[in-house]
């Protein structure tokens, strides 16, 4: 089961997706994560997908150079401009949670069900798009790599199909039925389990010991991995070439949530301000150009390609890249 979609006006669906956001104002009455290894999309209020094509350099959304957003989008090398008209009418309202990798798309519907559909030109590489039967209506989380897929069930069980050639669809059979929360990195898992410990399979993927059965939460980046504790601390591990799993110490006991993206993190403190690190894929704009003014008022945050999102304690969200 699986859908291969071409897009058909990439600056039409684009347009679309941008007007809705402005019109929407961007106020997420409930805010669903995802946890591919650099996709992690809000849902707006509605549950239709706002911004699974890659929006880069929205530092305002009442002040948004439209033309140029499009021109930036059509020579971006990873954008995400796999968005059909047909396919998405058809599932947009249905969406629970969306999870971009590379070279193709997973989304979790409203009843369980799960979608995969390839970036136009990838052809369903590796079977990333052939979708287990069996797991269809009994999905809780998704999550997706380069080639690969990761989804786990309502029973704490994990279900992997795609790419193995790191292993990384060999699930440890000692985890089934213990999992509460996935991530997936370029070639590897990251699972939390129930007894609050991780377990990591695939490409460079071993976990600190010291950190083991205090775990709170878990993402994924390209090749490095963030976990937030249960007494505020975190913990990086992987790869890093781009210093991110350089932790500033000042911020360890005070992390409220985490998240990671390609080559950089961004945690949320308890005073509701951010703090990044790492390198974006575009630049350092990212982890660098936090808007001073939302700093004390964050209460969510996701990151996805090259920007970052917040949302604000009233309910609205700000972009920067």
């Amino acid at each position: 089961m699986h859908e291969l979609i071409q897009l058909k006006n990439e600056n039409e669906v684009l347009m679309n997706v941008i007007n809705q956001l402005k019109q929407e104002n961007l106020s997420l009455k409930k805010q669903i994560k995802s946890v591919g290894y650099h996709q992690h999309l809000p849902v707006i209020p509605n549950q239709t997908i706002n911004n699974i094509i890659d929006i880069n350099n929205i530092n305002n959304i009442n002040n948004i150079d439209y033309e140029n957003i499009i021109q930036q989008e059509k020579n971006k090398l990873f954008a995400n401009k796999f968005v059909d008209d047909v396919y998405y009418t058809q599932i947009k309202d249905q969406v629970k949670e969306a999870s971009s990798g590379i070279f193709h798309n997973i989304a979790l519907l409203n009843d369980g069900t799960v979608r995969c559909w390839s970036k136009p030109n990838q052809n369903n590489k590796y079977g990333e798009c052939n979708i287990p039967e069996e797991i269809q209506g009994n999905v809780k989380q998704i999550s997706n790599g380069c080639w690969h897929n990761i989804v786990l069930l309502n029973d704490g069980t994990v279900r992997c199909w795609g790419d193995n050639s790191h292993k990384q669809c060999n699930i440890p059979q000692e985890i089934q039925g213990h999992v509460t929360q996935i991530s997936a990195g370029y070639c590897y898992n990251v699972a939390l389990l129930d007894n609050k410990t991780v377990k990591c399979w695939g490409f460079t993927c071993e976990p600190p010991t010291e950190m083991q059965g205090r775990v709170k939460e878990i993402y994924s980046g390209e090749n490095h991995s963030i976990s937030l504790l249960d007494d505020g601390t975190i913990r990086c591990w992987g790869n890093n070439y781009l210093e991110q799993c350089n932790i500033p110490m000042e911020i360890q006991g005070h992390v409220k949530q985490v998240t990671a993206d390609y080559f950089h993190n961004i945690v949320l403190l308890n005073n509701g301000t951010i703090r990044c690190w790492g390198k974006c894929n575009v630049g350092d704009w990212g982890c660098v150009n936090i808007p001073e003014e939302i700093q004390g008022n964050v209460q969510k945050i996701y990151t996805c390609y090259s920007f970052c999102i917040a949302v604000l304690n009233d309910g609205t969200v700000k972009f920067w890249s």
